[in-house]
């Protein structure tokens, strides 16, 4: 089976606005940090040691590696067993044959939280994009603790 968790094409993150007057804080959620994402369905999982490793970046500090070993474990963690409870693997399989980097369900959850994807988009992701709520829907944010 091929992995469902590299995308064929580049995908930008960070790119989310107007999150604090939305009601979204940085304990909720940040943008800019690590996380793992869903390219099937658009489940999001960052916790809060993903967001500290964020914030000691802002400062400047070289990543603390207990703490990078540790995000890097939870995240693949959460993919593998994501991928084990809620999608098929004839599910993976079909869409990873499309080369998108999200199916257009997808698209549409994860564009409000500033997850989008680069380069040359198919139609149904575009429009999925374009119909998303401008809002993030944090109950697809797990982690969040």
């Amino acid at each position: 089976m091929t992995s469902p968790h590299a995308p064929a094409e580049l995908i930008m993150t960070g790119a989310a606005v107007g999150l604090v007057a939305a009601g979204i804080t940085e304990d909720d959620f940040i943008p800019a940090a690590p996380l793992a994402a869903c390219r099937l369905c658009g489940a999001i999982y960052q916790t809060k040691l993903h967001r500290d490793l964020y914030r000691s970046r802002q400062m400047g500090y070289v990543d603390p590696p207990s703490l990078l070993m540790k995000v890097v474990d939870l995240g693949t963690k959460w993919r593998e067993n994501h991928a084990k409870k809620v999608h098929t693997a004839a599910e993976i399989e079909e869409f990873t044959r499309t080369g998108w980097a999200f199916t257009p369900e997808a698209a549409k959850v994860l564009a409000p939280f500033g997850i989008i994807p680069l380069g040359i988009m198919h139609p149904e992701i575009e429009d999925a994009m374009f119909i998303a709520d401008r809002k993030p829907d944090l109950t697809k944010l797990e982690g969040g603790e």
